[in-house]
C-alpha cells in the first residue's frame, strides 16, 4: 500500500479552514516564553531546535493543553502535555 501524496495549502487557506472549524489562534504570551526555559530535550543522538515546535509545546504546557503530534522528535521532550499519535 503506497502513501498518499502530501497536499500543500497556503497559510491563508489553513487559517481560514481552522477558523471555519472552530479553532482559534493562540497569542504568544510571557508565560509561554518563560515555559520555553523549562523544556528539556532528552535525546543525546539528535537535537531538536525547531522554534515553532518549541513555542507550541511551551504554550500547551503553560496553558494546560495537549500538543498532539506525529513528529517522532517531539516525544523526547517528555512533557505530559505531549500526545504522540
Amino acid at each position: 500500500m503506497s502513501k498518499p501524496d502530501k497536499i500543500w495549502i497556503s497559510g491563508s487557506r489553513l487559517s481560514d479552514l481552522c477558523k471555519s472549524m472552530g479553532y482559534r489562534m493562540l497569542p504568544i504570551a510571557d508565560r509561554h516564553v518563560k515555559a520555553l526555559e523549562t523544556l528539556v530535550y532528552h535525546n543525546q543522538q539528535q537535537t531538536h531546535l525547531d522554534p515553532f515546535d518549541r513555542i507550541m509545546i511551551a504554550q500547551a504546557k503553560a496553558d494546560g493543553m495537549k500538543f498532539i503530534t506525529h513528529d517522532s522528535k517531539i516525544p523526547f521532550y517528555e512533557e505530559s502535555c505531549i500526545m504522540a499519535v
